[in-house]
């Protein structure tokens, strides 16, 4: 993303999807990708499906929210490329 000219902060920490969104509404005015493999809990799904409701900018990644079948066009990738992808097509 850096080579595409998007300003990138990356967290090398693991935090729970709570801490995730928490994050993501502390910066609404940039995007927010979160990426998280495996699968969640009902109560994650519907934090994570409530999140994305109340924020258009962030972006969920990886099997986690593909396996809770959470389908926001432009918000739910099963990937990172396809996350990508999804931030050069809204260029």
């Amino acid at each position: 993303l850096t080579d595409l000219k998007f300003s990138v902060h990356l967290l090398p920490r693991a935090f729970s999807l709570g801490g995730g969104i928490e994050i993501s509404e502390k910066f609404k005015d940039t995007y927010t990708v979160f990426y998280q493999d495996g699968t969640w809990k009902a109560k994650e799904q519907e934090l994570a499906a409530a999140a994305l409701k109340q924020n258009d900018n962030l972006q969920l990644c990886g099997t986690a929210p593909v396996l809770a079948l959470l389908n926001k066009e432009g918000q739910v990738f099963r990937d990172v490329q396809s996350c990508i992808d999804g931030f050069l097509k809204s260029q």
